[in-house]
């Protein structure tokens, strides 16, 4: 033990990490709610990553390819798209 000096390292990194963290969990909580209402309607499109696979597993799902692009870009961007359905 050396007396005097402090047993922590401070990272400054650290709040900003975890206020990262934590705003990726209210995001995926929100989807978490839409999916749960996405059960009470006839379907929803979104996009095809493996936490949307996850907060929709369970229904019927399909997969498409999409172009789009943002703010009227010129390069259009493809895309695969998950449409969620309940029939």
């Amino acid at each position: 033990m050396f007396f005097g000096v402090a047993k922590c390292v401070f990272i400054p990194e650290l709040p900003a990490a975890l206020q990262n963290l934590q705003a990726l969990r209210k995001i995926l909580n929100q989807y978490d709610q839409m999916a749960g209402q996405a059960r009470t309607i006839k379907g929803i499109s979104v996009n095809d990553i493996p936490e949307m696979r996850k907060a929709f597993d369970g229904m019927a799902v399909e997969t498409t390819e999409i172009t789009y692009t943002i703010g009227g870009a010129d390069w259009p961007a493809r895309r695969s798209e998950l449409i969620i359905r309940n029939f």
